[in-house]
């Protein structure tokens, strides 16, 4: 039987004011089983998007998932089929962001899962982050306000 997550709060990365003017939170699954998330909440929409800020492996010059490395470093057909779907957009999504495309592909395989919430934060800011979270929830101004309160002035 698969741990449920329990969820660790880890930072917020986005406004100070985050119920007002946005916030992007940061969590770790602290039983070690889940990839750690970030949710990006959208004050102007009113919009909640929920991700996993899965870990890449940057491999013979390919972005790659993982979990894909890990288990089949050895694939029988060409590897570049695996790389993520955004990895053609990196130098658009850097220069769009005013980061370098190297330090971002960096920061998509780094451990420190702060890191990886910086990378997946200009990838939702440069394609939308509804491609990060096809069902994202919608908040009344004291729902969000009960849901975030509890990360704020901490």
């Amino acid at each position: 039987m698969t741990k449920q997550p329990k969820w660790k709060y880890i930072d917020n990365l986005g406004d100070v004011s985050p119920i007002e003017y946005g916030g992007y939170f940061i969590f770790e699954d602290e039983t070690g089983v889940y990839e750690a998330e970030a949710e990006y909440w959208d004050a102007d929409e009113r919009t909640a998007y929920r991700f996993d800020l899965e870990r890449l492996e940057y491999v013979g010059g390919l972005l790659l998932p993982k979990t894909i490395y890990d288990k089949q470093p050895h694939l029988s057909h060409p590897i570049g089929r695996y790389e993520v779907w955004f990895a053609k957009d990196i130098d658009a999504i850097a220069s769009t962001c005013g980061d370098d495309p190297q330090e971002l592909r960096r920061w998509f395989c780094s451990a420190d899962v702060l890191d990886r919430a910086r990378a997946y934060r200009d990838l939702g800011y440069y394609h939308g982050f509804n491609e990060l979270d096809n069902y994202p929830i919608v908040l009344r101004k004291k729902e969000a306000e009960e849901r975030y309160s509890k990360y704020i002035g901490g």
